[in-house]
This record gives C-alpha cells, structure tokens and sequence, in this order.
C-alpha cells in the first residue's frame, strides 16, 4: 500500500481539514461517501494545528485508507502523523509526542486503539517509515480492521453497515515543543469521518 500525504505546507497552514485525497468520495443522501481499493479516492485525511509557542508549531493529521487483504475482504488503514515546524516552515524535531489512535468498523467487526510515544525515554522522533513527507514526523502504529470478508460482498450497498472511521483520541494525544517543553494537545477528538471501503 503506497501512503499519500498531504504536503507539508498544507497541512502547516491548516486550522482542521477534512477531504479525500484524490478526486472527490462519490456519495448519495442515504450512504456514506466511498473510498475504493481500486479507485480514487482510495485515502481520507482530517489535519490539525495543535498549537505553538510563539516560534514552533505542532500538526497532527490522521488517515484512512482503504486496501485489500489476503482472502479479497477490504480493510481500512488508520495512520496517524504528528510533526514540528517553526511558524516560518522549517522542520524541527519535537521533544515529545504521544498518540493514541482509534480505527472503527460495524457490524461486530470492532474497535482498535493504540498508543504511540517518541522522545526522551521513548527514542527520538524520527521518521518510522522511509520516504515519508514530514521530515521529522512520527507515524503512529498502522491499524487494519476489516471492513468485510470473503462470505460478505465488499461494498455491495456502501451504507453504515460497511463503513468505518479513523480518529485521533485527544485523551491521549500531545506533543511537547522543543526549546520552549510546552505542551500542545488536542482539544477534542479528531477523526477522519464515516467512509464505505470499497473494491
């Protein structure tokens, strides 16, 4: 599965976002908008400034992406991404991250939730994933939970009961600036919304 990110100056620019990457999600008055394993859009993303001060600057974004596992039942994909950047642009590295993160599906399938943490104790926060746009991001753990499996069609009638949802927890979500140690955090939960995962 290759990852899409928004770019860094977006994502830095932003007070809350929340789009499909690629083309627009198709939907209609009774179903949730569609990601599709196949298709565009196969990503929602929903991005946050966390807070500065006065030099530095955190942002948090969370993605659901919609992929296909072993067997053809489609899953979705929760990835969480914090970095630091001066208020100018310029990437830091924070001091100190925690997320914890939530991916949701229906129909009996579950709800995951993880935590994340890099800085002092837990090693510096550098990119776990080779490639990534954020410089000085810090990925959170990668979640999957199946949106259907192989006795049940994929997304035959996208409603409720085959969406599913990524959301960044604000409990567990902050990040401590460097130079300044201030603690940035979410003031309330932050998720990506309802999406139908598709073949």
């Amino acid at each position: 599965m290759k990852l899409k990110t928004i770019s860094r100056a977006a994502a830095i620019a932003l007070t809350v976002l929340s789009v499909a990457v690629g083309a627009a999600a198709t939907a209609s008055a009774s179903t949730f908008p569609i990601l599709y394993v196949n298709a565009e859009p196969n990503a929602a993303v929903s991005c946050v400034n966390l807070g500065n001060d006065g030099k530095t600057q955190a942002v948090a974004c969370v993605y659901l992406y919609a992929l296909q596992l072993e067997g053809d039942p489609t899953a979705g994909a929760s990835v969480v991404t914090v970095y630091c950047a001066t208020l100018s642009g310029v990437d830091v590295t924070c001091a100190n991250i925690h997320v914890e993160q939530t991916i949701a599906a229906p129909n009996n399938y579950g709800v995951l939730t993880v935590t994340s943490a890099c800085g002092h104790a837990d090693g510096p926060c550098e990119p776990k994933y080779p490639g990534n746009d954020y410089i000085n991001s810090f990925p959170g753990d990668n979640l999957n939970i199946l949106a259907s499996d192989a006795s049940q069609p994929a997304c035959t009638v996208p409603t409720a009961s085959s969406s599913q949802w990524a959301v960044l927890d604000a409990a567990g979500t902050n990040v401590e600036l460097p130079g300044s140690d201030k603690l940035v955090s979410l003031s309330s939960n932050l998720s990506t919304g309802h999406y139908s995962i598709c073949l």
